[in-house]
């Protein structure tokens, strides 16, 4: 996706977007210059983006929907921590299946370790924005989101959306968009859902103006 400079003059203007300095400290598919050796290492250099499906075993699922049910029944938001993976037995076997890992050592370049579990069974309801932005630029993308659907996912429980090939854009950073938040922004726990107010306009304006696709995502079980 090559979009020009100009329909990024607000995200400049704003001060929370730059480009990377240096290419050689990011992944290596985010490196254009590499080729892909598999199908699915060149939908993730296009896209952004790689969807498996039935891949996730029931047998995984099935016991992490019984652990879940267990701590969270009058939960609906899941665990009240970013790490249950470190306690709930069921939830780290399902991360740490195998073919899931090599294929996001794949991916990235190298193995990755789990961050942390978002366990909610309602919506999360977030607008418009990037995850890299949310971890240290020090990170460089070294850094993927897994989502995996416990059931069919229903239209009316709020699809995933998103831009194919966004991973692309100018990238906001964590510096950038603290600094636009004011003094100490990173106290304040809810500084993520804060940045959208910010965000979510430019990136709206974006679409509309470059004439951008917006895709949704309704998963199936797996």
């Amino acid at each position: 996706m090559n979009i020009h400079p100009d329909y990024f003059k607000g995200f400049y203007e704003a001060d929370v977007i730059e480009d990377w300095p240096h290419r050689s400290e990011l992944p290596w598919l985010d490196n254009e210059e590499n080729e892909p050796e598999t199908d699915l290492q060149a939908e993730w250099q296009d896209d952004g983006l790689v969807i498996l499906p039935e891949f996730m075993p029931d047998v995984f699922i099935e016991e992490y929907k019984e652990a879940w049910l267990k701590d969270n029944q009058n939960r609906p938001r899941g665990w009240p921590f970013d790490v249950p993976y470190m306690y709930i037995p069921a939830l780290g076997d399902m991360l740490a299946y195998k073919p899931l890992t090599d294929i996001m050592t794949d991916l990235i370049g190298e193995p990755l370790g789990v961050h942390l579990n978002l366990t909610g069974w309602v919506s999360t309801q977030r607008n418009w924005h990037q995850d890299g932005y949310l971890n240290p630029d020090t990170n460089r993308d070294f850094y993927m989101a897994i989502w995996i659907a416990l059931e069919d996912i229903h239209p009316d429980s709020g699809p995933f959306q998103f831009v194919r090939g966004s991973h692309k854009f100018p990238v906001i950073t964590n510096e950038k968009i603290l600094a636009a938040l004011g003094n100490n922004a990173i106290a304040d726990p809810k500084w993520p859902v804060r940045s959208e107010e910010i965000l979510t306009p430019l990136f709206e304006q974006l679409i509309e103006d470059a004439d951008l696709e917006t895709e949704e995502f309704i998963a199936k079980k797996r």
